[in-house]
């Protein structure tokens, strides 16, 4: 069934009317809230995001044998033969305490190979009673204005920056980026010198377990001319001749992972590959001028306008003036009559307001 055309044509100009009784509420109402928050966010400072994303580069691990791999592991020593760390810790790391204060001990004003200009924890001027209060508010400072995020499907990782100078939310998003890079640069080269020097102790090991099965075979030889008569000798001879190969091989494997772990240790090839870099932004993150005040705007209206109806409601039209109660009370009145006729109409003839 369908509504009946004349009282749907009733209800917006009876609303429209209402609307415009209180306009204080549905007029004045939006534009002094526009106005004051277009005041408001001309007189906020303005904040620049600068956006970089990264990912981290898989550096392919030196496999030890399985054997050496488990000796180490017994004595408690990490080999990092594992894979590539996730970028989850790659997100927490630009956030961590030991990043942020490197960072914050950065000057802003050139690179580090030629420092110029504040260091960055004197620029943001967070105050403090001491160094150590100082650096721990402006660490408090810079969690409030980077933030980090990993996409799970790429396994990007994206850092903003946001900062009052675009300039320095540029030099902060580059500075953390040279931080996370050193960090885990420094880390890896810690994994191979663990590994370099485990191999090492292996190898003056097996150098000693070698000249001494070399020894024993000698001995044997020595004492047993004649072993190829006698079956237990010939057994004997074969477990001290396998055990000598075995030793040797063991010193050829150690000897060639430990060349392997040393050009590890020296690698610096960066383990980060930047996506997209760090770039002076042009246009202002906060506050959004325009948007904001449109939002005031329509939020305002729509306030404004069930303040309106609900004034209507409880008051109705007897605080108005005579003029205008005779026109609501009309326009009710026509509005009433119009729906009654419009239903009796539907009750006898349902098939013409189809």
């Amino acid at each position: 069934m369908s509504e009946p055309t004349l009282g749907t044509e009733l209800r917006p100009l009876l609303l429209a009317a209402l609307l415009l009784r209180r306009w204080h509420w549905t007029i004045l109402f939006p534009l002094v809230a526009a106005v004051l928050t277009a005041v408001v966010v001309l007189v906020l400072p303005s904040r620049y995001t600068s956006e970089t994303t990264f990912t981290a580069q898989a550096r392919p691990e030196v496999q030890l044998p399985s054997g050496i791999t488990s000796l180490a592991g017994q004595l408690g020593l990490p080999l990092g033969t594992g894979g590539a760390t996730s970028p989850k810790f790659y997100s927490d790391l630009v956030r961590s305490r030991a990043v942020l204060s490197a960072v914050l001990a950065r000057r802003i004003g050139g690179d580090s190979a030629v420092p110029s200009g504040p260091r960055l924890l004197e620029w943001i001027r967070q105050g403090g009673r001491d160094a150590a209060d100082s650096l721990d508010e402006g660490i408090r400072f810079m969690l409030r204005r980077v933030s980090s995020d990993v996409d799970r499907e790429t396994g990007v990782v994206t850092v903003d920056v946001t900062v009052r100078d675009p300039q320095v939310a540029a030099a902060i998003a580059r500075a953390l980026l040279a931080e996370v890079d050193r960090f885990n640069t420094e880390r890896r080269r810690s994994q191979a010198r663990q590994r370099r020097i485990f191999i090492q102790q292996r190898i003056a090991e097996s150098d000693v377990d070698v000249r001494q099965a070399e020894d024993d075979l000698e001995n044997f030889y020595k004492t047993n001319r004649l072993y190829r008569e006698s079956p237990v000798l010939g057994i004997e001879e074969q477990r001290l001749q396998a055990r000598v190969t075995l030793q040797r091989e063991l010193a050829l494997t150690l000897r060639r992972e430990y060349e392997t772990a040393r050009i590890e240790e020296v690698n610096d090839t960066p383990v980060l590959t930047v996506v997209d870099p760090p770039s002076v932004p042009v246009r202002r993150s906060f506050p959004k001028r325009k948007l904001d005040v449109l939002v005031a705007l329509l939020a305002s209206l729509v306030l404004g306008s069930g303040i309106a109806v609900a004034i209507e409601y409880v008051t109705g039209p007897a605080t108005a003036d005579a003029q205008g109660h005779d026109a609501y009370r009309a326009a009710y009145r026509d509005a009433v009559d119009g729906m009654r006729r419009l239903l009796r109409l539907q009750r006898r003839h349902p098939d013409r307001l189809r």
